[in-house]
């Protein structure tokens, strides 16, 4: 419940940055639509380069850990945003691609609640969940930048991001012994 509960919670936050990320960094940031769509990228081939180090990390030191790591510096990026500039988003916005490391770990942590005979069926379920409730991260940040808040609203996900640290503290530990 409390794993779901951190999945919901950065499914929501990832999917409010990353549909107004862009639009921000040119907008408020005043970065030119080029650079800011390659660090856009950037934050991807992040994302994609550390998700298998979350995997390797979560095997060797176990999930609670590295998730607690995970939030941290989730959290950290997000916090420092409002208040970066030049050659410091150059650095921040890939890093921002490390929350997507997020996302497999805490998988491989709820698949294995789930019951063999419903596993396929019960992960689909609640990733439908997931998304639905993710998707309404978008319009709370799309309200705080029609207001002209955009700096907010990013503040509003770190809060969020925050959150899911403290959860991990009382997920059950199945961490693996490490190796050796």
């Amino acid at each position: 419940m409390l794993a779901g509960t951190g999945m919901a919670t950065f499914v929501f936050t990832y999917q409010a940055l990353v549909a107004f990320l862009p639009t921000y960094l040119v907008e408020v940031k005043g970065l030119d639509g080029g650079l800011a769509a390659a660090l856009f990228g950037l934050l991807f081939v992040v994302g994609a380069v550390t998700q298998p180090l979350g995997g390797y990390l979560a095997d060797r030191y176990g999930e609670r850990r590295t998730m607690l790591g995970l939030v941290v510096l989730a959290t950290g990026t997000l916090l420092v945003l409002p208040f970066a500039g030049g050659v410091g988003l150059l650095v921040l916005v890939p890093l921002l691609g490390v929350r997507i490391t997020i996302g497999p770990v805490t998988s491989a942590y709820i698949v294995r609640d789930l019951p063999d005979r419903i596993q396929g069926t019960g992960w689909g379920l609640l990733r439908s969940a997931f998304f639905g409730l993710g998707a309404t991260g978008s319009t709370v940040v799309g309200v705080f930048g029609d207001a002209g808040m955009f700096d907010a609203g990013f503040l509003f996900l770190a809060g969020l991001t925050a959150v899911v640290g403290p959860l991990w503290l009382f997920v059950p530990s199945r961490d693996r012994q490490p190796p050796g």
